[in-house]
């Protein structure tokens, strides 16, 4: 009896994650070429809020994290609510995140925390923020190289499956354009089973 009533406590727990990850806007792409968990997709032109943090990985997402937070929830030019999307992504400063991913370290640099805005707003409609730490960018399409994972978000996760996503990009001659993002969609408090992970690095199409 005790496992049939853990059992229906762990559905519920998938179905409620389920559908709160299918109701959060995510930015839509389109699938180039996919093996296994790295796909190659194609993102349309999309609008961030964006600030940027020197310091330690998970202290600069926390912090820039509460900075944009901050200003979808109202700490705008109007007091507008903006809603809340997924993934949340953060991009290190540093080129050799990419050249030497394991012999160099990702915590000391420069971090760059973005929201992707939902697709009603353009530039021009949504409210400025108030921090000027704060920036409205407008990205234009592009391709990025992804790979996708579960599992906690410290840093050997990262590294190995960055690790993976480079070898990938070497093994087919792609050349990268950007340093790598860190792309989370779930809260901190969801189990680490459950989490969509992803790194994604912008590559020449």
């Amino acid at each position: 009896m005790g496992w049939i009533v853990f059992g229906l406590l762990i559905a519920i727990v998938l179905i409620l994650w389920v559908c709160g990850l299918s109701r959060t806007e995510k930015p839509k792409y389109k699938i180039i070429e996919k093996e296994g968990k790295i796909e190659i997709r194609e993102y349309g032109s999309m609008v961030v809020a964006q600030t940027q943090v020197e310091g330690e990985r998970k202290a600069a997402i926390r912090e820039g994290f509460r900075r944009i937070a901050a200003y979808i929830f109202g700490e705008n030019s109007s007091s507008e609510k903006v809603a809340m999307t997924a993934p949340v992504l953060q991009e290190g400063s540093d080129q050799s995140v990419i050249t030497e991913p394991g012999g160099q370290e990702i915590n000391n640099v420069c971090w760059t925390v973005c929201f992707v805005m939902p697709t009603k707003f353009t530039l021009r409609s949504l409210p400025k923020p108030k921090d000027d730490r704060v920036h409205l960018r407008q990205l234009d399409r592009r391709w990025i190289a992804t790979i996708r994972f579960s599992g906690e978000t410290d840093t050997a996760n990262l590294r190995s499956h960055l690790a993976l996503l480079i070898a990938f990009l070497q093994e087919r001659q792609v050349k990268a354009q950007s340093n790598p993002i860190f792309a989370f969609y779930n809260p901190p408090w969801t189990l680490p089973a459950l989490r969509r992970n992803e790194i994604w690095i912008e590559i020449v199409q």
